[in-house]
């Protein structure tokens, strides 16, 4: 579903800013979508929300929640 909902976006962007799906393709082209090609890249592997919410958490923040969430990337906050 991530991986849906990335393209879409993705998709959107490239039809509004250029006028067609050129970012698309090549998002496609380079096998950029993480979650499509979860082990192609071994550099890019992003940590997960709960990590990134522990690690807040372990650094002092408060009230930790996701703010924001689509198509697999998060905002996530608190306050300190």
């Amino acid at each position: 579903m991530a991986a849906e909902a990335y393209e879409r976006a993705v998709a959107e962007r490239s039809l509004k800013e250029r006028g067609d799906l050129s970012m698309l393709d090549k998002l496609r082209e380079l096998r950029w979508n993480y979650f499509r090609y979860p082990d192609d890249d071994a550099i890019d592997q992003p940590s997960t929300v709960a990590e990134h919410l522990r690690w807040m958490e372990e650094a002092g923040f408060r009230g930790v929640d996701v703010a924001w969430a689509v198509a697999g990337h998060a905002i996530v906050s608190g306050t300190k």
